[in-house]
């Protein structure tokens, strides 16, 4: 990690939706990953993507595995240290 803020989870592990970060991470056709709850709701509601405003539905939302394995690694890390 840059300038010792090591605790600090990357912004990309980071749901833009709840700014937290991600358990089970989604990619979207907007190419953006989203917490799965979050962008579920968000599309019930919206039926948009939050980023790009362009129709979304959720048979458009996949899981991102490697994301969630590198979350996963992080987390991990972080009970070490």
């Amino acid at each position: 990690a840059k300038d010792g803020g090591g605790d600090e989870p990357p912004e990309q592990f980071l749901c833009p939706i709840t700014m937290e970060l991600m358990e089970d991470p989604v990619t979207c056709k907007d190419g953006s990953s989203y917490e799965r709850k979050a962008i579920e709701a968000w599309i019930e509601k919206h039926g948009t993507s939050p980023l790009s405003r362009e129709p979304l539905s959720k048979n458009e939302v996949f899981p991102n595995r490697v994301l969630k394995e590198v979350i996963e690694a992080f987390k991990k890390q972080l009970n070490v240290s």
